[in-house]
């Protein structure tokens, strides 16, 4: 929970210091990338808990990896460029 929280201030800030070079198109597709990722790690592994679904469980977390590492590109290549 706490990385969640770090990792969205973190691109929050990325988002707002770097938004004059960014276009109205990468921003929403960092939010939707941020909202798939807190949806992801909150909702499915709860779910897959209460119905004691192990694989939901590493499905979600492999899910969580791609889609982090997807933002974390995302947002370094805005950085960069």
């Amino acid at each position: 929970m706490l990385i969640i929280i770090l990792s969205g201030h973190y691109v929050q800030r990325i988002v707002r210091t770097g938004s004059e070079k960014m276009t109205q198109n990468s921003r929403r597709t960092i939010t939707i990338k941020l909202f798939i990722f807190t949806f992801i790690s909150q909702v499915i592994p709860q779910l897959a808990k209460r119905h004691q679904v192990i694989h939901i469980v590493r499905t979600a977390n492999l899910f969580i990896l791609i889609v982090s590492l997807s933002l974390f590109l995302h947002t370094l290549i805005l950085i960069t460029s």
